[in-house]
């Protein structure tokens, strides 16, 4: 009987390729029910997130790395899987993140091939599924809703000098991968864990519902709650909308000159070198964040001294040489 190591290296290296590069998860299907999609998932609280929302509904179990098991067969199979890691390119993950009924984030990690720390991309997908229900946002009697164990502070409704929600969800999805990877429910004991990830590219991509006519697709009805208990609002999320918001989001973080963003874009700063917006493949936004990092400033000296900026850029573009990141001279 032929064994994996029995066999020619050109048919093994095949076999590792197929292995490495596997899909674990499929993206789940957008037909489903809002209790089916939301089934099994929950917002997980370790690591202790900077995100003003959390409300991100997680699958609490881990996805194993597809290389995990190759590199423990034996020393042979261990050095032939890190090369052919090497040759394949295969520091990439893929995220699925559907944004359900406007208000709730539901990511699901779809490949990952090897754990590592340093990552040459990170590909994620945003999908919309269902439209904001005013029905399941309150009822009459006071009787609990589906929407209402998630607060009021979600989607894309306005909180008191906090902006739209859903900006800290996509924000805390970014935050909690860089502090644990892709990972799923942790011990309360690893609250401060952090594993400093670093991604080269987040190559974001906004997809269109294939099976929503465009002339129903709208701005978000949860950003307003008195548009969101009228009775004629029934649009579904423009994945135009979504995808100017994501964008917009994103550059506000290294936009500099707000104390505030600054110091949550310090996320970016420290830990990636590009990120790219696409709505249905067509690039709406590139940001280059060693760019950003290197032209930061405009801050009140009251909140930001030049020297506090200054010694911050000469300690992070030492993290970034250390950590494989572009470094640029000021």
């Amino acid at each position: 009987m032929s064994t994996l190591q029995s066999i020619p290296r050109e048919l093994r290296d095949h076999v590792l390729h197929h292995v490495i590069l596997a899909q674990q998860n499929d993206a789940p299907s957008l037909d489903q029910s809002f209790n089916d999609l939301i089934q099994d998932r929950e917002i997980l609280l370790s690591p202790r997130l900077g995100a003003w929302c959390k409300t991100v509904l997680y699958q609490p179990t881990n996805v194993v790395a597809n290389a995990s098991s190759l590199l423990l067969v034996n020393h042979q199979i261990r050095r032939e899987t890190q090369e052919n890691i090497k040759r394949l390119g295969a520091r990439q993950y893929d995220l699925d993140v559907i944004i359900l009924d406007e208000i709730l984030p539901l990511p699901t990690w779809l490949r990952i091939p090897v754990l590592t720390n340093s990552l040459d991309a990170v590909n994620v997908t945003f999908r919309i599924a269902g439209k904001f229900d005013r029905k399941k946002q309150r009822n009459d009697d006071g009787s609990e809703t589906p929407y209402r164990k998630y607060g009021s502070y979600r989607g894309f409704g306005i909180g008191n000098g906090a902006g739209p929600a859903m900006g800290w969800q996509i924000y805390g999805i970014l935050e909690r991968f860089i502090k644990a990877g892709p990972v799923g429910k942790l011990e309360d004991n690893k609250i401060h864990t952090h594993r400093h990830m670093t991604v080269k590219t987040i190559d974001i991509n906004v997809e269109t519902p294939q099976d929503v006519d465009p002339s129903a697709s709208g701005n978000p009805i949860s950003a307003s709650l008195m548009s969101s208990l009228r009775d004629d609002a029934d649009t579904v999320l423009s994945p135009e909308y979504l995808a100017r918001f994501v964008a917009q989001n994103m550059n506000g973080l290294l936009a500099g000159g707000d104390r505030e963003w600054f110091a949550y874009g310090k996320v970016l700063y420290e830990y990636v070198d590009f990120i790219v917006i696409r709505h249905d493949g067509v690039e709406i936004k590139r940001l280059d964040v060693a760019e950003r990092l290197r032209g930061v400033g405009g801050f009140q000296e009251k909140y930001v001294s030049e020297k506090e900026l200054q010694d911050y850029k000469a300690a992070t573009w030492a993290k970034r040489k250390i950590r494989g990141l572009r470094v640029l001279s000021d």
